[in-house]
């Protein structure tokens, strides 16, 4: 009997160590997350130690310190051609400015205000953030990860990635790197210069400009838009559907529960674009490019806590270091508007250069990223810049015919046609022909094939 009974405990032993090892098997995970590093973050705005603002400016080939109280523009620099994106070295003094226009990085002296190299990556870079004393640059000519010394600008290593590479996160050695075309999630080891894998979330996700890293949890959180192209004769409102998707990062893997519906959580909107999140609160911030506006939303819930007015394209957002304040850049009015965070309300919008754009250009391109116009769009839902953000082509076919890139083509000045076009695919009521608007918008169209530096 004590036999037996001896049997019956080794073997419920042997069970439960065969079961805590299925447990920690299940567990472990296959990217092991470095937990308490630091996270950086790509975009178009920062904010410096001394409490300024350093903001890329594309329209006037600039980069600007903005004090916020008062928005006083405290120097401007002139670089490349559309600066795109700016990163700060550990010192605090050196600045890389990404110049999507001539290919080229810009370092900045921000002390001195003055420009002291210029490196050359390659046709169309996106991003670029400091990694030590690396520069690491996405560039979509040649779909690539590019690492540059910071000192000299010397080529330290080249990753191939898939296609179009952009926004980036960098948390411990770890290179997080999305794909603004078709929604894929890149991930690098930083110190090996290789791919460890890329996440693809399914064949209709696009539009994927920033990410978000949720440290505590390790998730990462994607502002995309769902283009139903399949869909032919899908109504205007459901051709484009606004989501943020969820991924577990220590797995690589989409969490399709934690997806967040945005015309569900807040309202219909369009052209998600930047996110960040407010851990001291659990909120996430997200700019709406094609609804100018930001969007807030609890993480508990879901759901939307606010929904606040922007100016014209919001492309990046920041929370200031002591979180009582939110910044966001209006890329196409060249402003940032700031917001109360704990009040979640407008308190100012600050100019971020001296430099007037082409009043004509910038009422198009207002129009191009404009899905609240009802001229454009009957529900708040397409904008022009959904099938041809940045001007490219989505690479998608809609109605039998591949969306062309507006940069490589000839647009045409046919109202009628470009009228056509506004109803059958965003049901916009269009534009009067002889309206300045609708001149305003054939003259930004066309001038997308010009990548020229204005005189200053």
């Amino acid at each position: 009997m004590i036999r037996v009974v001896r049997q019956g405990i080794i073997a419920l032993c042997l069970w439960m160590a065969v079961c805590v090892g299925f447990v920690a098997s299940a567990q472990a995970p296959t990217y092991p997350l470095p937990i308490g590093s630091p996270v950086q973050v790509s975009g178009s705005l920062l904010e410096l130690a001394s409490q300024r603002l350093l903001v890329a400016n594309p329209d006037s080939d600039t980069i600007s310190i903005v004090a916020p109280s008062g928005g006083a523009i405290d120097s401007e620099i002139s670089v490349g051609d559309q600066p795109y994106s700016v990163a700060l070295a550990t010192d605090g003094v050196q600045a890389v400015v990404v110049n999507r226009g001539d290919g080229t990085l810009s370092l900045v002296d921000l002390l001195e205000s003055t420009v002291t190299a210029t490196y050359t990556v390659g046709e169309m870079p996106y991003a670029a953030l400091i990694y030590g004393n690396s520069i690491v640059v996405t560039v979509q000519s040649e779909p690539s990860v590019i690492l540059l010394d910071l000192s000299t600008g010397e080529q330290q290593a080249q990753i191939a990635v898939p296609d179009t590479p952009a926004a980036m996160a960098i948390w411990g050695r770890y290179l997080y790197v999305t794909h603004q075309g078709a929604g894929q999630l890149t991930l690098i080891d930083l110190d090996a210069a290789e791919v460890l894998t890329t996440l693809n979330m399914g064949p209709d996700v696009a539009h994927s400009t920033s990410i978000a890293i949720d440290r505590r949890n390790g998730l990462a959180y994607l502002p995309q838009t769902l283009p139903n192209a399949r869909m032919v004769d899908a109504a205007s409102e459901a051709r484009m559907l606004p989501v943020i998707n969820v991924v577990d990062l220590s797995e690589m893997r989409l969490l399709p529960q934690r997806q967040i519906f945005l015309p569900a959580a807040d309202r219909m909107v369009n052209l998600p674009a930047a996110a960040l999140i407010d851990r001291g609160r659990n909120l996430l911030y997200v700019t709406q490019a094609g609804s100018a506006a930001l969007t807030i939303l609890d993480l508990d819930t879901g759901y939307a806590v606010a929904h606040l007015d922007t100016g014209t394209a919001p492309a990046d957002v920041i929370l200031s270091r002591n979180a009582l304040s939110i910044y966001v850049h209006d890329r196409i009015d060249q402003t940032i508007t700031e917001f109360d965070a704990v009040y979640r309300s407008y308190v100012d919008t600050m100019h971020s250069s001296v430099y007037v754009p082409d009043p004509l250009l910038q009422i198009g391109a207002s129009l191009f990223y404009d899905a609240d116009d009802a001229r454009m769009s009957a529900y708040g839902s397409v904008a022009c810049a959904n099938c041809h953000l940045d001007g490219q082509s989505d690479g998608r076919t809609w109605d039998g015919t591949v969306t062309p890139d507006l940069r490589a083509a000839n647009p045409s000045d046919d109202l009628d046609w470009l009228n056509v076009h506004i109803r059958q695919m965003q049901g916009g009521a269009g534009l009067d022909p002889a309206s300045v608007d609708a001149a305003a918008l054939v003259a930004y169209l066309q001038s997308l094939t010009i990548l020229s530096s204005p005189e200053h």
